[in-house]
């Protein structure tokens, strides 16, 4: 039985006026403090914005070292490179020996289009020379952040074998529904002090604006795949995606959103465990689509924990590392933070 999702337009929440300033709102974690030569990251709408440069740290030990703990971390919108790596020391300091850090983008992650491209070039990477996915593996953590819960689907969902032993999700899930997406927008452009925007434009328009928009982005993505059949290079790797097309383009994000989730849960190992860290508070997403999704993984034979926090949207891990490296199972030095930029 499909899980029908709670009312998604009363989760949207906006506050009626903008903060009089925000420091840098689209880094999270860093101060003004920053060196000459890092450039501010622009503050577009966010379902405008290009794509910022592609950021995967990642790192290995060699050949003859002992392998410690494994993590794959799947970055929140708008972080910068320098605030992905903070969070590879982070876990470096914390007992994991093999890090993957990649960025989630905005305008890939944020539409089914930028979905469909992501999926297609997974799909190459698995394709070309035989040669397999870079994330195609087990993971002993996998933690994603805010949007970094599209970025797994987009890996899953295009058949990239990775598996994982704990999923914490920090700050998410943010579903792949309009509601969601326009929850996520709105609530940036508060915190980034638009108000303009806010004002000029209520939330009713502001939806439908962004179902309009995946509405038009749905018909390309089905034309494409018509036409992909039609000449015989269909990928059966997005079988599953296919499968998303056709609820989404009947309006049922519901369907999807569960869909996508028991994608997700698919990938675990039959020992894992999931962790939800949130703040019930959070503007950026809603507490009851966090229930449901601990509902499905607790419905798949999982142990779901759910723990609450009074921080900001994916601010945890900055301000209280101990907290989630403690939630993260025993670590060398658990808790352990590093040194570098005040956060904020």
């Amino acid at each position: 039985m499909p899980i029908e999702l709670a009312d998604r337009t009363r989760g949207l929440r906006t506050p009626d006026r903008a903060p009089a300033s925000v420091e840098n709102p689209t880094s999270v974690v860093f101060t003004r403090r920053r060196r000459a030569r890092v450039a501010e990251p622009e503050t577009t709408s966010p379902l405008l914005a290009p794509p910022p440069r592609a950021a995967r740290i990642q790192e290995h030990p060699g050949e003859g070292v002992k392998v410690g703990r494994s993590a794959l971390v799947l970055g929140w919108f708008f972080a910068s490179e320098r605030e992905l790596e903070l969070v590879r020391r982070l876990y470096k300091r914390n007992g994991f020996d093999d890090v993957v850090v990649e960025a989630s983008h905005v305008a890939t992650m944020s539409k089914p289009r930028g979905w469909y491209r992501q999926m297609r070039r997974n799909v190459r990477a698995q394709q070309q020379g035989g040669a397999s996915h870079a994330l195609a593996r087990h993971f002993d953590v996998i933690h994603v952040l805010s949007g970094g819960y599209l970025h797994l689907y987009t890996l899953v969902g295009s058949g990239v074998g990775l598996s994982y032993d704990k999923l914490l999700l920090d700050s998410t899930p943010i579903l792949p529904d309009p509601v969601s997406v326009t929850r996520f927008t709105r609530s940036w452009l508060h915190e980034a002090g638009h108000a303009l925007p806010l004002r000029l434009v209520s939330q009713g328009a502001h939806l439908g604006f962004v179902r309009a928009r995946w509405g038009a982005g749905l018909r390309y993505v089905r034309l494409r795949e018509r036409l992909s059949r039609a000449v015989g290079r269909e990928k059966p790797e997005l079988g599953h995606f296919r499968a998303l097309l056709g609820l989404a383009s009947s309006g049922d994000f519901a369907r999807v959103a569960a869909l996508c989730t028991d994608r997700i849960v698919g990938a675990a190992s039959e020992k894992a465990s999931f962790v939800f860290l949130y703040n019930p508070d959070d503007p950026y997403i809603s507490a009851a689509d966090v229930e449901i999704v601990a509902s499905m993984a607790r419905g798949a034979g999982f142990e779901a924990e759910m723990v609450t926090v009074g921080y900001e949207h994916v601010r945890t891990l900055f301000k209280k590392p101990k907290v989630v490296f403690d939630l993260l199972g025993p670590a060398t030095d658990a808790g352990v933070g590093v040194s570098g930029p005040t956060p904020t």
